[in-house]
């Protein structure tokens, strides 16, 4: 039984639908239920600077304040988790990459797929 090697085709998004968790927060819930930013504050118990922060896309998004969210709004704290790594990740795109691709850079790394194990990750010497 050999080990078979998963490839994976990525869907390429473009970074105009990668918006700032934040951003769209601001927009979708909290100006739509007419708060301010410090109103929003209160009511996740957050500080309003976080807030404010968060909303203006100076800072990402925490699993914790995706949560507060959730049980504030009924959003999917998953949905926007997703939100600020595709966000994330578009950012890095933008800038080129991380520069691991470059020759002589980087950890070389395969992740071997087995039908009757669980996923496994073996290091290339």
């Amino acid at each position: 039984m050999g080990i078979k090697y998963a490839a994976a085709t990525a869907i390429k998004l473009h970074p105009s639908f990668a918006v700032h968790p934040g951003a769209w927060l601001g927009a979708e819930m909290i100006e739509p239920h007419g708060l301010s930013v410090t109103d929003a504050a209160a009511k996740l118990r957050v500080t309003r600077q976080a807030m404010s922060n968060l909303l203006r896309g100076r800072v990402g998004l925490s699993a914790e304040m995706a949560i507060r969210f959730e049980q504030a709004f009924g959003l999917s704290a998953d949905t926007l988790m997703r939100m600020q790594a595709a966000h994330d990740l578009a950012q890095v795109r933008a800038k080129g990459g991380c520069g691991w691709g470059e020759a002589g850079g980087g950890l070389l790394m395969a992740i071997a797929f087995s039908p009757t194990a669980s996923y496994t990750v073996n290091e290339e010497p």
